[in-house]
C-alpha cells in the first residue's frame, strides 16, 4: 500500500486537517493579496511609505541567491529558514512514493506525543468546515491581522526595510502570484533573449535591468533589434505588469491553488466545494450568504479552476494520475 492510500484511510470521508487549515487561510486572503500587489507592483500609495531599495548590485544578487533571501525573511519573522525552503514540498512528494511499511518505520521512531501530533495533521475533517469551526479559525486570522502589539509592528517594519524583505515583497512574491513563476527562472530566460520573459521581468522590476546578462540583451535589442522588439522593450521599461487584477480573477487563482494544494495532500476537492469555502468565509465575516466577488458559476467556475492549476512547485493532477 502506498502512503497516499494509507492517508486516505486515515482521513475517511473528510479532508486532511492540515489541508483544511491551509485552504481556509488561502481563501481568507484575496483582499490582502489585491491590496499588497497594488502597493508593491501597481504604484498605489501604501498606508505606510515603502523604504528605499538597496543598491542595484545587492538587489540583483538576490535573484541568484534565494537562500540568503529566505534566511533574511525567516530571521525577520523569527522562523527557522527551513520553513521557507522548497525542501518541504520535496518531502511531501517523497511521502507519496513510500510504502506503508516505510511510513510505519519512520513513524515508529517518533515518541507517542510526536506520533499523535503527526497523525492529527492527516485526520479527516469536513470541507468546508462548519460555521462554528470556521468562525473560530477566521477570528484567529483576523486577530493576527489586527494585532496592536507594537513589537509585532516593529518586527514587520524591520523586515520590510531589510534587503531580503524588500526583494520578497516587491519581486519574489508578486512574481509567484502574477506569473506563477520564480524570479531566478524568469531572469535566466530573459538573459537568454526570451522576449516574453524579458517583458515580464522588466515590467515587474526595473532594477533587473542592472543585471549584466539582462543589460547585454537590452543593449543588443536597442542597437540591432527589430522595431517590434525595441517597442516591446521600451513599453516594458515604462510599464507595469499586464496581468489584470480583479476580485474575481484573484479568487479563481487562489481557488486553483487550493485545488493543487489538495493534490499535494494526496486528496482532491471539487470546484463547487472550493466555491462553498469562499461563500462560507463571507457568510461568517459579513453575514452575506455568498461571496459576490466570485462572478463565475457552475461550469465557468470549474474551468477557471482548471485553467489556474499552474502554480509552480505544486502538483497539477491528483496522486497516481
Amino acid at each position: 500500500m502506498q502512503a497516499h492510500e494509507a492517508f486516505s484511510l486515515l482521513r475517511g470521508n473528510g479532508q486532511p486537517w492540515l489541508f483544511v487549515v491551509q485552504a481556509v487561510e488561502i481563501a481568507s486572503s484575496p483582499d490582502m493579496v489585491r491590496d499588497l500587489l497594488r502597493y508593491t507592483v501597481y504604484g498605489e500609495i501604501p498606508p505606510r511609505p515603502l523604504p528605499p531599495r538597496p543598491s542595484i548590485e545587492h538587489w540583483v544578487a538576490m535573484y541568484r541567491s534565494h537562500r540568503s533571501m529566505q534566511n533574511g525573511i525567516a530571521a525577520g519573522l523569527g522562523l527557522p529558514a527551513e520553513l521557507l525552503a522548497s525542501e518541504g514540498l520535496d518531502e511531501l512528494r517523497a511521502i507519496s512514493r513510500m510504502s506503508r511499511d516505510e511510513v510505519a518505520a519512520d513513524v515508529a521512531e517518533f515518541t507517542r506525543e510526536e506520533q499523535e501530533e503527526f497523525l492529527r495533521l492527516f485526520i479527516g475533517v469536513p470541507f468546508p468546515p462548519d460555521d462554528a469551526t470556521l468562525r473560530t479559525m477566521i477570528a484567529e486570522l483576523d486577530a493576527e491581522d489586527r494585532s496592536e502589539d507594537p513589537d509585532e509592528d516593529l518586527q514587520f517594519d524591520e523586515l520590510m526595510a531589510s534587503p531580503a524583505g524588500q526583494f520578497f515583497f516587491r519581486v519574489w512574491w508578486p512574481c509567484w502570484v502574477l506569473y506563477h513563476d520564480y524570479p531566478p527562472r524568469l531572469l535566466r530566460a530573459a538573459r537568454h533573449g526570451d522576449m516574453k520573459a524579458l517583458d515580464r521581468l522588466l515590467r515587474l522590476d526595473k532594477f533587473a535591468a542592472g543585471d549584466p546578462g539582462v543589460a547585454r540583451v537590452i543593449g543588443e535589442i536597442m542597437s540591432s533589434g527589430s522595431a517590434n522588439n525595441k517597442k516591446q522593450l521600451s513599453n516594458a521599461l515604462a510599464g507595469q505588469p499586464t496581468v489584470k487584477l480583479t476580485d474575481a480573477s484573484i479568487r479563481a487563482g487562489l481557488g486553483a491553488l487550493i485545488s493543487q494544494l489538495a493534490f499535494l495532500a494526496h486528496t482532491t476537492v471539487t470546484a463547487p466545494q472550493i466555491q462553498a469555502l469562499f461563500d462560507a468565509i463571507e457568510r461568517v465575516r459579513t453575514g452575506k450568504p455568498t461571496d459576490t466577488k466570485i462572478t463565475a458559476t457552475g461550469e465557468s467556475w470549474s474551468k477557471a479552476i482548471q485553467r489556474g492549476r499552474n502554480w509552480p512547485g505544486m502538483p497539477t493532477r491528483p496522486a497516481g494520475q
